[in-house]
């Protein structure tokens, strides 16, 4: 794994992530490790509960707003969890999973495997030699036997990071 950063009043993570292609990938994996600095309270405000982006694959040479896998994340202060997703910019409609929950010092890994025209979202997540594992599929109009293109992390929705944090994160597509 590797520790990127957000730095307050931004969007993108550091290091920066440069694109990478896959020609037909069957799918990919992402592993969070989060910590304390992630969490962050910024209610009544809306943009709490945007959908922070991990790593994907976009389809689109020009945009990662169209046809687009991707995993994210938020912090929920309601609950005092870090809630993980599966997330699909589905010809420009989102699309995503039911949050999976994890404390912040729990360590969550993602398989994410396309097929049939959908996106299997395996979670799994240990703590204490516990294991919760968790499948959500969402349908997938566009593609995914093209090329991909490795997409990095962003915080928002329409507002940047509000403070200062880190994630420690693995990024490996198969």
């Amino acid at each position: 794994m590797k520790r990127y950063h957000f730095k307050k009043g931004k969007h993108d993570a550091s290091p920066v992530t440069l694109p990478r292609f896959y020609r037909s990938p069957r799918g990919f994996t992402v592993t969070v490790q989060p910590n304390q600095t992630a969490a962050y309270n910024i209610l009544p405000d809306v943009d709490q509960w945007d959908i922070n982006k991990l790593f994907g694959l976009a389809y689109s040479w020009t945009s990662n707003k169209y046809n687009t896998v991707y995993t994210g994340y938020r912090p929920n202060p309601d609950t005092g969890k870090f809630e993980v997703f599966g997330y699909l910019n589905d010809r420009g409609g989102i699309k995503n999973t039911r949050p999976f929950e994890i404390d912040y010092d729990e360590v969550v890994t993602i398989h994410v495997r396309f097929w049939n025209g959908m996106v299997a979202y395996h979670f799994t997540a240990t703590k204490g030699g516990n294991i919760r594992q968790v499948v959500y599929n969402l349908d997938c109009s566009f593609p995914l036997d093209g090329i991909g293109r490795k997409v990095g992390m962003w915080h928002g929705g329409t507002k940047p990071a509000p403070k200062d944090y880190h994630l420690d994160v693995g990024f490996n597509v198969w």
